[in-house]
């Protein structure tokens, strides 16, 4: 193992161990970890609304107290609305009795087939215990009373002191002062973190280092902007999503309709499981309060429907992009904050990993997070395209493809996928990890996707405007149907067959009769090949223009003129586009010309 994977090993090994440390931090320091994260999320709700009044010149300390004013106000206007509503219903139980009645005697246990002989089997297992139960309690009765005419024992009562009043309050009233003293202590903290945000800010940079400040900025702004963004687009979503569900209700006539929507609401900003537990209530009241089946069936048609228009319809069209996680990411980090943290851990997941996805973004060590939870693809396209050509997968290669025709256009694809994957099947195939049946699977599956008009080999039809010579091998007699396709329907391309000699395609190429000769190359060792056959055409004073076509050659690290030289060319391109173009130019220059291009 040499130095530097050993080196890259203990890094890793230390990365592991941190992992590990801080995962055990955050669920052992949860009671301290919690406070400050709510703080921290409630202040990403309230800071926008300070924004607006501090640019209608209020001072940030009035604006700060004027908004934290009115979250109570409208929090304290929900909880007196709720409140109504709940002592109506609790007036309004007494009076769904018999309805309920009616539902349970309305359920038939049916007494043959499967369903009966498992109802009687039950029923004969719950008398025998029943019966045996009823045994044990009459012997246990005898011995008692036996035992009691025997010793006619006196039984001692142990009384545990009362305590004074004071005590008596404070077990009273703990169980309602706790959750009171965290949300105080919440509040106060949101306050003073709007209050010094720009304060905080700058402490957070200077931790990070002064020569990371614009790293730090940037990855402050983004995480907050994606974050306040969500959060209004969950609230306004959520607002939405009351509303219908209270509006529905009223319609179908369950009671206390306002209390149901606004409890949907609130239980929507908890992820998977919220709706749901906000549909149970006013469900359960539904099939108390009706007579027949229909009011529970529309009510659970209600929920249904408007979670599926606000989860694939509202929530794509408004969160967008603002977010910037995957789905898949979403769910995994709902189940292990929530292993962590509880309920609050669910209802904080989004938010706490849309921040590691911005630290993955921003920061290179920590690059696997924006691979892991971003919502980018995995692969870049090209990648993907390849990658389903590896796997013998036509059918998902060719949607990639025309997924991406769709945004584009057929010449990108050509350029930005086609010709990739050949270079990526002749690298892989050079450095012997690629096997030969699947690299001609590959090359036989770019072929196939690139034809979309006729490209005809060496038949003795008229002289060609391109005459495309593959180098050496099938890879560059693909490329070259590739740069056929690309340069268009009004460009006569002729495409010569790789399994000639190099005397031959060198005869060929003089009796075609074509102006101009791209040679096109894809090997990656100097490409020998290209030149010997570039020296061969000169030697044979051959007229016409020569490019050479050098797809694996870095187009910025090289010197094109010295590689046109080097190659006995009229000029050197890199890249199908760069060919496209110097065919086209070559074209225009002459136009009585008939131009020869060479592609691999």
């Amino acid at each position: 193992m040499n130095p530097s994977e050993s080196s890259s090993l203990i890094v890793r090994g230390w990365a592991v161990i941190f992992g590990i440390v801080l995962v055990a931090a955050l669920y052992l320091g949860r009671e301290l970890f919690l406070p400050l994260v709510l703080a921290g999320l409630f202040s990403f709700l309230l800071a926008p609304v300070v924004n607006r009044l501090e640019r209608w010149r209020f001072r940030r300390v009035p604006a700060v107290l004027v908004t934290t004013a009115l979250a109570f106000a409208v929090i304290g206007a929900i909880a007196y609305l709720v409140a109504g509503q709940l002592i109506d219903l609790a007036y309004q139980l007494p009076s769904y009795k018999e309805n309920i009645r009616a539902k349970i005697l309305s359920f038939h246990v049916p007494t043959e087939g499967p369903w009966g002989n498992l109802t009687a089997t039950f029923n004969e297992l719950r008398k025998e215990a029943t019966k045996k139960e009823a045994d044990l309690s009459a012997g246990e009765s005898a011995a008692r009373a036996v035992g009691e005419n025997e010793t006619k024992a006196v039984p001692v009562k142990i009384v545990k002191p009362g305590g004074n009043a004071g005590d008596m309050a404070q077990r009273a009233a703990a169980p309602v002062l706790r959750p009171l003293g965290s949300a105080f202590v919440i509040i106060v903290i949101a306050i003073f973190m709007l209050i010094k945000k720009e304060d905080l800010r700058n402490r957070v940079i200077l931790l990070a280092g002064r020569n990371r400040l614009s790293l730090t900025t940037r990855t402050l702004e983004d995480a907050g902007s994606r974050v306040g963004r969500y959060l209004f687009m969950q609230f306004v979503v959520n607002v939405i999503y009351g509303i219908l569900i209270a509006t529905g209700l009223a319609c179908i006539g369950v009671p206390n309709a306002v209390l149901w929507g606004l409890l949907a609401g609130v239980l929507r900003f908890v992820p998977y499981i919220g709706p749901w537990i906000g549909a149970f209530f006013p469900l359960m009241l539904s099939l108390a309060v009706s007579a027949s089946w229909t009011m529970p069936l529309l009510t659970f048609c209600l929920f249904l429907g408007v979670e599926l228009i606000c989860a694939n319809v509202v929530e794509p069209w408004l969160y967008g992009s603002s977010a910037g996680i995957s789905p898949v990411a979403v769910i995994v980090a709902a189940v292990f904050w929530t292993s962590l943290w509880g309920i609050v851990g669910l209802l904080l997941s989004t938010p706490l990993t849309v921040c590691l996805a911005v630290l993955g973004k921003h920061i290179p060590a920590l690059s696997f997070l924006d691979t892991v939870l971003g919502e980018e693809p995995a692969l870049p396209l090209a990648d993907r395209y390849y990658q389903r050509l590896l796997a013998r997968d036509e059918v998902e290669a060719a949607t990639v493809l025309a997924d991406y025709e769709k945004k584009t256009s057929f010449q990108s694809v050509l350029a930005d996928l086609l010709g990739p994957a050949v270079m990526s099947g002749e690298k892989d195939f050079e450095a012997k990890n690629l096997e030969p049946d699947i690299f001609e699977f590959v090359l036989k599956t770019v072929r196939k996707h690139a034809v979309r008009r006729t490209t005809p080999h060496e038949d003795g039809s008229a002289p060609p405007d391109v005459l495309v010579i593959p180098a050496e091998d099938e890879g560059d007699e693909v490329m070259g149907v590739v740069l056929a396709e690309l340069l268009g329907p009004a460009v006569h391309v002729r495409v010569a067959s790789w399994q000639t000699l190099t005397h031959e395609k060198t005869e060929a190429a003089l009796a075609s009769g074509a102006q101009v000769i791209c040679i096109s190359d894809t090997s990656r060792h100097d490409a020998p090949r290209a030149r010997f056959l570039g020296r061969r055409l000169r030697l044979r004073q051959c007229s016409a223009v020569i490019v050479a076509g050098l797809w694996s050659f870095d187009e910025e690290t090289s010197n094109l003129a010295a590689l046109a030289e080097r190659f006995s060319a009229d000029q050197a391109v890199t890249h199908l586009l760069a060919a496209r173009d110097a065919l086209h130019g070559w074209i225009v220059q002459q136009p009585a010309l008939s131009a020869v291009a060479v592609a691999a």
